[in-house]
């Protein structure tokens, strides 16, 4: 099986999407063939990405959510792939599935973006969209290395993570997308945010009454 692992992220490798995929290429690189492709790398021309992605059986995309959709950098990624199949005739007779991750507590807020990826995949002779999940809490997920999947809190994203790898390994569509999120209170996820927040503003020399600054205001 040939399988492509897209990292979607303006981040690139330091970020919860790629934190993601390295779990897909653990599971299947020993037995398969796996690409991996980050938007953003610019190493490599787009053609010659478009040309590993088309020849691939399985798909799997993961990016970050920004403003309840993809980031422009993927929107601009897949309509050049779509106008890569169409200026070649490519049919492409591949399954694609799709991991979107948000700074929200819940999974459920990327249900949105997922949509939009579902939607793309309709523009693409024989591409076929077969899933998808949304993980919330990713500062978070991305900011645990150092804690199992098994572990207890990341247990709830981890199985949801196996539920995509076993459709991907049965060559399956999931009836429907699938959602989740660390299992940790609310508030203290929200109160670190703001935390993690402030002391990135420091960071840049951004203080406590600069927060509110409104400089674009008449």
């Amino acid at each position: 099986m040939n399988m492509v692992l897209i990292n979607g992220s303006p981040k690139g490798e330091k970020s919860c999407s790629n934190y993601l995929l390295e779990i897909f290429k653990s599971e299947f690189e020993k037995e398969n063939n796996v690409y991996e492709v980050a938007i953003l790398d610019k190493r490599i021309k787009d053609e010659d990405k478009f040309h590993i992605i088309s020849n691939c059986d399985n798909i799997v995309i993961a990016l970050p959510l920004y403003v309840d959709c993809l980031p422009a950098t993927v929107i601009k990624f897949l309509e050049g792939f779509e106008k890569y199949t169409k200026d070649n005739k490519i049919k492409c007779d591949s399954r694609l599935y799709c991991i979107v991750n948000c700074g929200f507590y819940e999974g459920i807020q990327n249900r949105q973006a997922l949509k939009v990826v579902k939607n793309f995949t309709q523009h693409i002779d024989k591409l076929k969209y077969c899933g998808g999940i949304g993980v919330g809490t990713g500062p978070f997920i991305y900011g645990s290395a150092n804690i199992p999947w098994e572990a207890k809190i990341k247990a709830s994203v981890k199985e949801k993570v196996d539920n995509l790898i076993q459709a991907i390994s049965n060559g399956e569509s999931m009836n429907k997308d699938l959602f989740a999120e660390a299992n940790m209170n609310k508030t203290l996820y929200i109160q670190a945010g703001n935390f993690g927040w402030i002391s990135s503003g420091f960071k840049n020399k951004v203080y406590l009454k600069g927060f509110n600054n409104k400089p674009y205001k008449k």
